[in-house]
């Protein structure tokens, strides 16, 4: 109960928020077509994923400050909630309660209750309804609790065990300074204030599964109702937006169709319909790198989404004014002032000074120019309260998702190119980029980021004709039809379609991490808000009369959604498999009571089992995601040989004692990785014959447990000796040394 309180007052914090820095964002909901008349979409489209996504944000991190000042204590999360959620739920009785004395309100007004979400026009209320749905089914499908036991889908279980051990280690531990659980005892690198919300939400009583899926289910369902304003309001049309809804959903690509061509069964379709595994033409395709399961495997992408289309709304209007003023000077033309012929007078014939006349000339490029750059509107300062709003909310999205921040000043910039009020654009900027510096001086001790040139992406011919024949595998048709849908448009909604482009061309010439591989979620962004351009084409084929162009739309969003719908399916088919952790296993109980959320856990490198569900820090885990997000995996993964290659205990002791290792715990998976099965698993920047080449050392498990036996203390020993548990306490020695 008390975690549902929590999202109640991060939206009507949220509320707040919106009332002081964009008391008109409510407008954003009304748009003007061509003709004259209007398009009234329901307000929570707007406002509620504007409340939601700053609210959220304003509370999780106040929660987070507070328990980081109160470190010291037993329980810092306690004097965390307690004193933010009291503080602001009584300013929101404060702030209530003065409205209602302006105006004067004595009870609910159940009327504007309604009209917030019911505007007279049933079809928002089933795209919301589908898309709720969908949203629901897709996170629950993923992650879920039946009978005391958690459920990880397969097509995510490789990412959730860092999100999950970073969960639990707020929920269970005190990871305050907050630190990396899969690298423990060095900084954190990672975006992780989405995982410390839904830390916070178990701790405050939610079932982990509700304290995970719930913010999920709010972040997607927010970016889908986001997209649809944002569509309308550049296009004008309802149906675009329904479309986009579902181009976004479903990508578009060849390979569906390529691999329906070569398969040689005689079967395509039935073995499209039953395989689990998904499409490798390109790089990293074979990962579910571009579905849906994106938004499963990374729950916090949507959040950023969110906050990117927000921040995209707030600002249109700026560059729909300069439109405007171009238009305007085509319309009228330059006034010039030109001296006219001589006058005589007729009664005393004499000769005036000649009259300065107005003329109208036709406007030059030159004209134009001055208009976009020097004009006074062109560096005016509009709006600094939203100004400054926009940027405090995106400055503090840094450590929610620091990729969706570069996005969104990438854009915002290539929109204040040709827009009014520049100078507002440039308060936002200095606002998010200042709080993004000071947020990583606090968290990272080093450089947050290190900017490189990589051309190509994961185009395996990294030449320009490699490149783009990667891009029409990867993208299929959407770019085409895209540029089809943006000459149906003018102005700058047509200089849109080179604004959303800005993340997709980053992510083929910038690398931020050692993975270059995550600047996939850059192009999935600009993919989104193209997919607008492309919904107006297929939907301008809809309102031309005639029965061909209908079918012709048919066939082309069939096309175009061909394979995401295929991709679905096969996660789908993939997720009939779980990962399977009891909530209350020996194990995971034992590491919570008896050992300190600091202390580091040397063990094995599995992404997710009972262990991980501890939230206790660990030497090293997962190489991948160690080493993707920025971790220098390589370094300890030595180390490890070097313990595992001990033969008497004093070399042994050694080694542990410069790792700053406190537990070692032996189960299956460590058996299993380094003394059974050679080159199995994700290694990062890890050759495979480097696993091998320590594996096939002439070790076994059982000697090394016996090594373990001599030199330090077991505290905890649970099952057989294959699968069973045994823990060792490095802080008591049992050798003479």
């Amino acid at each position: 109960m008390l975690g549902v309180f929590y999202l109640f007052i991060c939206i009507v914090t949220g509320y707040m928020f919106c009332k002081i820095f964009f008391p008109k964002l409510i407008a954003r909901a009304y748009v003007k077509r061509e003709n004259g008349s209007l398009i009234k979409l329901p307000a929570y489209y707007v406002l509620l994923p504007a409340w939601y996504i700053t609210g959220t944000m304003i509370v999780t991190w106040l929660v987070y400050l507070v328990a980081y000042i109160c470190r010291n204590e037993p329980k810092p999360l306690v004097y965390g909630n307690v004193i933010v959620l009291g503080m602001l739920a009584a300013a929101f009785s404060l702030f209530y309660g003065m409205a209602i004395s302006r105006h004067k309100i004595n009870k609910v007004d159940l009327r504007m209750l309604k009209e917030f979400f019911w505007n007279g026009d049933y079809t928002y209320s089933v795209y919301a309804g589908i898309v709720l749905w969908f949203c629901i089914v897709i996170m629950y499908k993923t992650f879920f609790v039946a009978d005391g036991v958690l459920n990880t889908g397969t097509s995510v279980v490789s990412d959730f065990g860092a999100h999950i051990s970073m969960i639990r280690s707020f929920s269970f531990g005190n990871n305050f300074p907050t630190e990396y659980p899969y690298y423990g005892g060095e900084d954190i690198r990672y975006h992780f204030m989405h995982d410390f919300l839904a830390g916070n939400l178990e701790f405050l009583g939610l079932r982990i599964d509700h304290a995970f899926n719930l913010p999920s289910i709010m972040n997607l369902f927010c970016t889908y109702l986001l997209l649809f304003t944002l569509t309308v309001n550049i296009f004008k049309c309802r149906l675009t937006a329904w479309i986009g809804g579902l181009l976004f959903t479903f990508r578009s690509s060849f390979s569906v169709f390529r691999f329906l061509g070569e398969d040689r069964t005689g079967n395509a379709l039935q073995n499209l319909l039953t395989t689990g595994h998904y499409f490798n033409y390109t790089e990293h395709e074979s990962w579910g790198f571009w579905c849906t399961r994106v938004f499963c495997n990374q729950r916090h992408f949507a959040f950023g989404i969110t906050a990117l289309l927000l921040a995209l709304i707030i600002f249109l209007p700026y560059l729909w004014e300069m439109g405007e003023n171009l238009i305007q000077l085509k319309k009228e033309g330059v006034v010039v002032l030109r001296t006219g012929a001589p006058q005589t007078d007729e009664e005393d014939g004499e000769e005036r000074e000649p009259e300065m006349i107005r003329v109208g000339l036709e406007p030059t490029w030159v004209d134009y120019v001055r208009i976009c750059f020097f004009s006074r509107d062109s560096f005016a300062v509009k709006n600094p309260v939203a100004a400054v709003g926009t940027g405090l909310f995106l400055g503090a999205l840094a450590f929610w998702h620091g990729s969706a921040l570069i996005a969104t000043l990438g854009m915002l910039f290539f929109m204040a190119a040709f827009s009014v009020c520049r100078l507002d654009h440039l308060i936002t900027a200095l606002i998010s980029v200042g709080l993004s510096v000071l947020q990583s001086r606090f968290f990272i001790f080093g450089e947050a980021v290190k900017p490189q040139y990589v051309y190509g992406f994961l185009a395996d011919n990294k030449t320009v004709f490699g490149t783009i024949q990667y891009v029409v595998m990867l993208t299929g048709i959407t770019l085409l039809i895209a540029a089809f849908g943006m000459l149906l448009v003018r102005g700058t909604a047509r200089y849109m379609f080179l604004v959303v482009l800005v993340p997709f061309v980053m992510s083929f010439y910038l690398s931020l991490t050692p993975d270059i591989g995550v600047n996939h979620k850059w192009v999935i962004i600009s993919l989104m808000l193209v997919s607008m351009f492309t919904a107006h084409f297929v939907s301008s084929l809809y309102r031309q009369p005639g029965v061909v162009s209908a079918i012709l739309a048919t066939c082309l969003i069939v096309i175009l959604t061909a394979t995401g719908a295929a991709e679905l399916v096969i996660q789908k088919n993939e997720d009939r498999y779980y990962t399977q952790n009891d909530l209350n296993s020996d194990i995971t109980m034992w590491l919570k009571e008896n050992v300190e959320p600091k202390d580091i856990v040397f063990g094995s490198t599995a992404a997710l089992d009972d262990i991980v569900m501890s939230g206790r820090m660990f030497y090293l885990r997962h190489l991948y995601c160690v080493w993707s997000a920025g971790y220098d995996s390589r370094t300890r993964f030595d180390m490890a040989k070097k313990i595992y290659y001990s033969t008497d205990p004093s070399t042994l002791a050694y080694y542990v004692y410069k790792a700053d290792i406190d537990y070692i715990i032996m189960d299956h998976d460590a058996r299993d990785f380094f003394f059974l099965k050679p080159g199995k698993g994700d290694f990062g920047d890890l050759e495979p014959d480097e696993i091998v080449d320590f594996v096939t050392k002439e070790l076994t498990y059982e000697k090394f447990e016996e090594l373990l036996s001599k030199t330090y203390k077991e505290v905890y020993s649970k099952g057989d000796p294959l699968w069973g548990y045994r823990v060792f306490d490095t802080n008591q020695p049992i050798y003479n040394n």
